[in-house]
């Protein structure tokens, strides 16, 4: 639950939640009384920040008014982050010496940067999930209450599956760890990234203004620290490109995405799938400017690149390398890309899907442990390249594969 935190009695407090999220022990509530707060304390609702009436059982640090956005914020974040606001937002012990309060500060910093993490990758895999649509206008209003009030989204405003709730969160303890006023790279690595989900989120709502604005922030933080990652710039770069083709300037987004493939290759490699995500908007430039051929070509190396991804990471499947790692953003960015291109080649006559692609399809459906979508996509590979003496064998291999795992699993 909180990574590389100690064994003391604080933090033994995670682990306590732990067993009862094993045992279904979660999600209770009881009820409190506003008036029975200390003198200046007000008990307000995590969602919409009216008078609370009941309190969750297992933080005992999280309010709400009533039981609709107690269930709305479980479900949409609470589940993930119980235990640690339990540790952090409840009574502290009193440490005697400078040892003991620097441990308990950086163990308090752990938990906020959990937090921040846990939100970050809800709110990218919502993003890639098409989620983001859920919120309405006034969610992006939100954002500013956060940094400026420290306090969290309303749901009646925003929707509490968006990917902006996540990154909203994320935004409060990024604020509180002091990272927007902290300059250099580590200040950048921390806070831009949620801007960048932000305008993301922005751009799939059609609002670009506010993206270009969250954009902006990105931009001015990139040149206070000269040494940003190029991982960062490729993303920058890829955001700047989306936002330029929905504004129909499409030149302009070729050459962001080319700086996006660049700074991408740098970082990961030029057969990377991060790299292969700039060819994927790419290509959709250059669908739009009526030169299929280009994109269709720029669909094979993005294909190409999660194949040997995906199949590199089954091959170390036991011990596979960090950099092999699919988190929940990843795979679900992988599952938009790949997903697209399939449909469209199903309704193309020039280009129809490949039995690689198909092949790509199954390994991320069996990584992703959909194995029975898997065997569907395979078969359909096999049928296309069983004269094909490279392709078959192995496909064929995989297959057997996918049909033992399915006949063992409950």
């Amino acid at each position: 639950m909180c990574a590389s935190l100690c064994a003391c009695a604080i933090c033994r407090g995670c682990v306590a939640w732990q067993h009862n999220r094993r045992t279904g022990n979660m999600a209770a509530f009881s009820m409190v009384n506003p008036l029975a707060a200390p003198k200046g304390v007000k008990l307000a609702c995590e969602l919409c920040q009216k008078p609370a009436r009941l309190q969750c059982n297992d933080c005992r640090v999280t309010y709400y008014c009533c039981e609709g956005h107690q269930s709305e914020d479980w479900r949409a974040i609470h589940e993930k982050i119980c235990g640690v606001l339990s540790v952090l937002h409840g009574p502290q012990p009193h440490s005697g010496t400078g040892e003991e309060r620097s441990h308990h500060q950086h163990q308090q910093t752990l938990r906020k940067k959990h937090i921040v993490g846990v939100a970050l990758e809800e709110g990218r895999r919502l993003l890639y999930s098409g989620q983001a649509s859920l919120a309405i206008p006034a969610s992006l209003q939100v954002y500013y209450t956060i940094t400026q009030h420290g306090i969290h989204n309303n749901c009646e405003k925003c929707g509490m599956y968006s990917a902006i709730c996540y990154v909203l969160q994320a935004v409060r303890y990024l604020t509180e760890l002091g990272s927007l006023e902290v300059g250099g790279a580590e200040g950048v690595v921390d806070i831009a990234p949620a801007y960048l989900i932000l305008s993301e989120a922005a751009i799939q709502l059609g609002r670009l203004s506010e993206a270009e604005q969250y954009l902006s922030q990105v931009q001015w933080l990139v040149l206070q620290s000269p040494t940003s990652p190029p991982s960062l710039l490729a993303s920058l770069s890829r955001n700047l490109g989306q936002l330029a083709t929905a504004r129909g300037r499409l030149a302009e987004a070729r050459r962001h995405f080319a700086e996006d493939v660049y700074q991408s290759s740098v970082a990961h490699g030029t057969d990377s799938p991060q790299a292969a995500g700039g060819y994927f908007h790419m290509a959709s430039v250059f669908f739009r400017e009526g030169r299929p051929d280009i994109a269709t070509s720029l669909h094979d190396q993005v294909i190409e690149a999660w194949h040997g991804h995906l199949s590199q990471l089954l091959t170390n499947k036991t011990t596979p390398h960090s950099h092999l790692l699919l988190d929940a953003g990843m795979q679900a960015e992988a599952m938009f890309i790949l997903q697209s291109i399939y449909d469209l080649r199903q309704r193309s006559t020039q280009a129809p899907p490949t039995p690689l692609l198909l092949h790509t399809l199954a390994l991320l459906y069996h990584v992703a442990g959909d194995n029975r979508l898997a065997v569907d996509a395979q078969q359909k590979a096999i049928d296309l390249c069983k004269h094909d003496n490279d392709l078959y064998p192995s496909f064929q291999t995989f297959m057997d594969t996918l049909t033992k795992l399915i006949s063992i699993s409950p």
